[in-house]
């Protein structure tokens, strides 16, 4: 337990995005089960409100028959059979709108708090869920300790609530035995709407409050320590020397591409010292010279190397190549605005190759 609170203790950071949606994925969310309690109180007024007249009708009805055709009826087998058949019927019928509003306002209580999950790995025996140890951990956690006085509490409110409406109706209650089952059945169902429409505020304000516990409890349980947080960058994004040294890699390589591509340009512009920029002419392919290599200081300087190595003519002109280094990016034509420049410096390259 020690170890634990330390633990927690170095746990200072909020959660990251990624650790939230993995534990998403994986069915671990904030739960509040009041707020499923609250809807399964809606639930139960609403059946209440829209579906116990049409119930208790029904099965007035079928009483009623089963009385009024009493000395009609000849008890056999088959006669029982209709009869437990028949009830059943209506039974089914009566229920099975009641069941299908209880399932559908458990999903819609699970859906507000946290949407649409599905998750088998939540669902998976795990050997701390049966540690002895770590059970006895969370009963006397402060957590069960909250759920227990909670629990207390709601249980006495809730009892107050309804022995305050059941005070409030005291004389109609201690007559009902003498009023006709009519009357009984109505003040009953509006007894019991009453009573569960009270319940339902009370627990609304309950379920408000519980799931914005639950889910401060959540994010303080969710908290990474530092640690966690650089292991889970590196796991995510990849360790930054690694990363660092491929982009290198990657560098080194394109820049070796580029350097073969200089024995093949018509030109190369300098500034002379700190700028290197070859251009490819080739009227046959495209009207526009384009960038095949460029680069600065000690790249400028072996581009040149290349260049005179290969009898590749060098130009300096200190505008354009600065100009060209800076607008004009690798194994790109340069743009319309240069053209002139660009095009005196061919020019002059043409006449020096005739000249030759």
């Amino acid at each position: 337990m020690f170890d634990d609170d330390e633990d927690k203790a170095s746990k200072t950071e909020d959660a990251s995005e990624h650790k939230l949606k993995k534990a998403k994925e994986e069915g671990n969310v904030p739960n509040s089960k009041e707020v499923n309690n609250f809807f399964a109180l809606f639930a139960a007024t609403l059946v209440v409100f829209l579906a116990m007249p049409s119930f208790l009708q029904n099965m007035m009805n079928i009483m009623g028959n089963m009385f009024q055709n009493a000395g009609k009826i000849r008890i056999n087998q088959g006669t029982m059979d209709l009869i437990l058949f028949e009830t059943s019927k209506e039974f089914f019928l009566a229920l099975a709108p009641v069941f299908a509003i209880f399932i559908l306002f458990a999903l819609i209580g699970g859906f507000i708090q946290n949407g649409i999950i599905f998750s088998a790995k939540s669902m998976e025996p795990k050997l701390s869920k049966i540690s002895i140890i770590k059970g006895f951990g969370r009963m006397f956690s402060l957590k069960s300790v909250v759920e227990l006085l909670k629990a207390i509490a709601k249980s006495i409110l809730v009892g107050a609530i309804m022995f305050g409406i059941a005070y409030y109706y005291k004389d109609t209650i201690l007559v009902l035995t003498d009023m006709e089952i009519s009357q009984d059945v109505l003040f009953v169902y509006y007894f019991l709407l009453k009573l569960l429409f009270a319940l339902a505020i009370f627990l609304v304000l309950i379920a408000v409050a519980d799931f914005a516990y639950q889910k401060y409890n959540y994010l303080e349980d969710m908290k990474m320590s530092i640690k966690e947080l650089k292991d889970e960058h590196k796991d995510t994004n990849g360790d930054p020397f690694v990363k660092s040294r491929q982009a290198q890699i990657r560098m080194e390589k394109a820049r070796a591409r580029m350097m073969q591509e200089v024995p093949n340009a018509d030109v190369v512009i300098t500034n002379p010292t700190h700028f290197a920029v070859a251009l490819r002419y080739d009227q046959n392919k495209e009207p526009v010279p384009r960038v095949v290599a460029k680069g600065h200081d000690h790249i400028a300087q072996k581009i040149k190397e290349i260049a005179k190595e290969n009898n590749v003519p060098i130009v300096e002109n200190i505008e354009l190549a600065r100009t060209l280094w800076k607008a004009v990016d690798l194994d790109e034509i340069i743009p319309v605005d240069l053209y002139q420049a660009v095009a005196d410096v061919i020019a002059y390259i043409m006449k020096l190759k005739k000249k030759k």
